[in-house]
């Protein structure tokens, strides 16, 4: 590697993008930058969309840059879907063609009326107990979104660096 290319390498990685005008004439060298952005964008969707059933009684707004409505006219909600990836793919990576580029809004359904449900239908023969499977089920139903939402930050990051 010739020390030209490492010491631009170097400053990528060091967010140093004054020593070279290549990070002028190529903003997308800019990676420490570019990845700061991708990591706010992932906590913002970790915490407006991660969960399948919302808490409170509002749901929190889509983020602006991510949503891509394709409900129905009466603007019903389950339809609605949410982006989790905000980079092109490089078209050389067939073999990360798995995961789902969407996933649904949060039901509008507050989480304590979903959790009633739940352990209505778990309660086990004892007095105010319920079955040992309950958290076990809430927390497959609520981190569901858990998976794409890493995929799609993961993809973005490969393709970025690629």
């Amino acid at each position: 590697m010739s020390e030209r290319f490492q010491k631009i390498v170097t400053s990528t990685l060091s967010a140093d993008y004054v020593g070279n005008d290549w990070f002028d004439e190529f903003p997308n060298l800019r990676f420490a930058t570019d990845i700061v952005k991708r990591n706010e964008i992932l906590a913002k969707m970790l915490e407006q969309h991660c969960h399948s059933y919302i808490f409170g009684s509002a749901q929190q707004p889509p983020l602006a840059s991510s949503s891509s409505t394709e409900g129905s006219e009466n603007g019903d909600m389950s339809e609605e879907k949410i982006a989790v990836r905000f980079h092109k793919e490089p078209g050389c990576f067939e073999e990360l063609l798995f995961g789902e580029d969407t996933i649904a809004c949060s039901t509008p359904e507050d989480i304590f009326v979903w959790l009633s449900k739940v352990y209505e239908t778990s309660r086990d023969f004892e007095l105010g107990t319920f079955g040992g499977s309950l958290l076990a089920i809430t927390m497959k139903t609520q981190s569901s979104k858990w998976e794409p939402i890493a995929i799609g930050y993961i993809k973005d990051v490969i393709g970025m660096a690629h």
